[in-house]
C-alpha cells in the first residue's frame, strides 16, 4: 500500500512540473491559455537619393532659335542670323559702303546695341588677335571682347565682338552695353552664344580668304 502512495505522489509532481514549464513562455487571459507573441523589427526604407539637377549647356552649333524673343535677319550678302527681339534695326544708322547694320534697345530700357558688318575687304587683324571659337557650323572665328571701359568711365560701352570670314567676306559681330563685365556676363553671355550659334552663312560673294 505504501508503495502506490508513493507511486501516486511521484506520476502528480512529475505532472505538475510538465504544466509549470509549459506555462513558463505562455500567458493565460480569462482561462485561455495563449502563447507570447513576439513582434518581429520593422525593416528601415532608406529615403531615395536627391535628384541631380539638370545641367545646363549651351546650344549646339547651327541652332537656331524661334518663339517671340527672337527675330532671323537675312542679310543683303546672303547670310543670316538670329538677333534677340528686343532690339530694334535702325536703318537710320546702316552703313551701306560697310554693309553694316545696327540693332538698338528700345526707350526706356537699359543700352544695348548688336552691330553687324560685312565688307570684301580683310581687317589688317583677322587672323591675328583674339581667342579661336566656331560660329555657326563650325565655321572658324576669332573673339575679341572689350570687357573694359575704354575712356574708363563706368557709363562707356563695353563689349562682345567676333570676327569671322563666310561668303568671301570679313564678317564682325559686336554686342555692346553699358553693364559691368560681370553683369553683361551674367545677363547677355547666353545670348551671345546663341547669336554665334544661329549664323548661317550665305554664298559665296568677296574675295577674302580664310584664316589658315
Amino acid at each position: 500500500m505504501m508503495r502506490l502512495v508513493k507511486l501516486s505522489a511521484l506520476l502528480l509532481t512529475l505532472l505538475l512540473g510538465g504544466c509549470a514549464a509549459s506555462s513558463a513562455g505562455s500567458g493565460t487571459h480569462g482561462g485561455i491559455v495563449t502563447a507570447t507573441a513576439t513582434t518581429a523589427p520593422t525593416a528601415t526604407t532608406a529615403p531615395p537619393p536627391a535628384a541631380s539637377p539638370t545641367p545646363v549647356t549651351p546650344p549646339p552649333s547651327g541652332f537656331i532659335p524661334s518663339g517671340p524673343d527672337w527675330q532671323r535677319w537675312h542679310d543683303a550678302t546672303g547670310y543670316a542670323v538670329s538677333i534677340p527681339a528686343v532690339l530694334q534695326h535702325f536703318p537710320g544708322q546702316d552703313d551701306t559702303v560697310l554693309n553694316s547694320h545696327s540693332f538698338i534697345s528700345q526707350a526706356g530700357r537699359p543700352f544695348v546695341q548688336m552691330d553687324l558688318q560685312a565688307v570684301d575687304q580683310a581687317s589688317h587683324h583677322l587672323c591675328t588677335q583674339g581667342t579661336p571659337t566656331t560660329v555657326g557650323h563650325g565655321v572658324a572665328a576669332r573673339e575679341v571682347d572689350q570687357l573694359t571701359p575704354l575712356t574708363g568711365s563706368s557709363t562707356a560701352p563695353i563689349w562682345f565682338r567676333v570676327e569671322f570670314v563666310a561668303g568671301g567676306l570679313d564678317i564682325t559681330f559686336t554686342l555692346r552695353t553699358t553693364l559691368s563685365a560681370a553683369a553683361m556676363q551674367a545677363q547677355y553671355g547666353a545670348t551671345w552664344r546663341t547669336i554665334l550659334g544661329s549664323f548661317v552663312a550665305g554664298p559665296t560673294v568677296g574675295h577674302v580668304q580664310p584664316c589658315p
